[in-house]
């Protein structure tokens, strides 16, 4: 199982960090975020000092930031020896790119406040993230009594837009193998499967023995976006209530574990979230004018929640998992199911490393060599030339020694002299 558990490296090293852009990229909102884009003035982080101070204008007229994105040339391309960083052209709100090279290296810049930020989120979620090891670890005895008692266990994923129910369904899949835990995302129906029963494109996807099956939205797409938006008749969606409990009593008693759960946003965190998303282009992808036009129907949809779980939580009742705090709302949830199904720690069997096959005598054995059907990677990121400081030194390196070190000892710091003063008050009293 892989780890979670977040360091000050990986925060700045990860994928997952917002800090981890193009240079020179989405120059309104990075700035925001602590990066700086070519052209701007250089923030370098150092033991010494804070911020270098921006360079004075030369002699012959030349603008100071443009001499400045002279000398930060030179300096990126001494220590990516040989292959330059990319330059690229912004355009449209927030600083879209025109274009990307993906022959070319991502640089990125990082402010002294962003290694702060990241700092402090690290200490923050240390506790979350050690909790969600626990339960993913949890997650993968879980699957293992699964497998060995052959149980099928479907777990449904239902909310409103933004609610958290991708991130929380990418915790669990995080531990768990993709042969026994699925996903299950249908997009709009076909023509086709328009003329099928409705159920028919769900009934399909449900889990056989050894399996779990996270259905990110399912059938209750009808009691919802479907209801609201005026996709299907009063006559079909009566139906829809009148079957569901049907449908889902012989699910159970074939054997199949049903967990429901509804992922609850408030209308202010929404909004929030449709902001950043609005706002950013990476994550652009998910919202869709659906989820926009949702906005406009909030009470409605409120008032289609409320009916569909009068009338569809009878035989496998609705779990409702407040999702204001994405964090918590995890942790939650991946808790009720773990404990929604009544299961084993299997034990592995020991395993023995067996040794390596000795060469024959008689095989020439040869190192790889590239040709025309087989060839290296081209690696522009290397050990030498990912996340460095202007003098060789690297970020991660950097901010473990200096930046977090000092605000730990700050807070030691504090903390005696609390004691002390402390002390010294019970001392003067007696």
């Amino acid at each position: 199982m892989l780890s979670r558990t977040m360091s000050l490296s990986s925060v700045l090293l990860s994928s997952r960090s917002a800090n981890r852009l193009p240079l020179g990229s989405r120059r309104g909102l990075g700035a925001r975020h602590g990066l700086v884009g070519l052209g701007a003035r250089r923030v370098v982080v150092s033991s010494s000092s804070s911020s270098s101070s921006p360079s004075p204008p030369s002699q012959n007229g030349i603008d100071a930031e443009e001499e400045n994105d002279k000398k930060k040339k030179k300096k990126l391309q001494r220590h990516v020896k040989g292959v330059r960083p990319q330059y690229k052209n912004l355009e449209g709100p927030g600083g879209a790119l025109q274009s990307f090279d993906a022959t070319l290296p991502v640089e990125v810049d990082i402010s002294r406040k962003a290694l702060y930020k990241a700092a402090r989120k690290a200490v923050e979620d240390y506790e979350y993230e050690q909790i969600l090891q626990e339960l993913q670890i949890e997650l993968v005895f879980f699957q293992e009594w699964v497998k060995e008692a052959g149980l099928k266990v479907a777990v449904i994923f239902e909310g409103r837009d933004a609610a958290g129910k991708g991130g929380c369904i990418a915790r669990i899949t995080d531990a768990m193998s993709p042969r026994v835990c699925k996903v299950v995302a249908l997009a709009a129906p076909s023509p086709a499967e328009k003329t099928q029963w409705y159920f028919q494109r769900y009934i399909k996807h449900l889990p056989s023995a050894g399996e779990v099956v996270l259905f990110d939205r399912s059938w209750y797409n009808r009691a919802g976006v479907e209801r609201v938006m005026g996709f299907c008749t009063d006559e079909e969606l009566d139906e829809f209530y009148r079957t569901v409990p049907q449908l889902e009593e012989m699910i159970t008693n074939s054997g199949t574990i049903l967990i429901k759960l509804w992922f609850d946003v408030s209308d202010q965190e929404q909004e929030k979230r449709f902001q950043k998303r609005l706002n950013r282009s990476w994550k652009r992808w998910k919202l869709s004018p659906m989820d926009l036009f949702a906005r406009s129907k909030w009470f409605e949809y409120q008032e289609a929640r409320d009916v569909m779980f009068e009338k569809t939580g009878g035989t496998a009742p609705w779990t409702v998992i407040p999702s204001d705090n994405k964090k918590l709302a995890r942790l939650n949830a991946i808790s009720h199911i773990l404990s929604s199904v009544p299961y084993k720690e299997v034990g592995f069997d020991d395993i023995e490393l067996p040794p390596r096959e000795e060469k024959p005598v008689n095989m020439k054995f040869k190192s790889f060599v590239e040709s025309d059907n087989a060839r290296y990677v081209r690696e522009l990121y290397t050990e030498e030339g990912l996340s460095t400081d202007d003098d060789g030194t690297r970020w991660s390196d950097l901010a473990a020694n200096t930046l977090l070190a000092n605000m730990l000892d700050d807070e030691l710091e504090e903390k005696k002299r609390k004691a002390a003063k402390a002390a010294k008050k019970k001392g003067s009293g007696q």
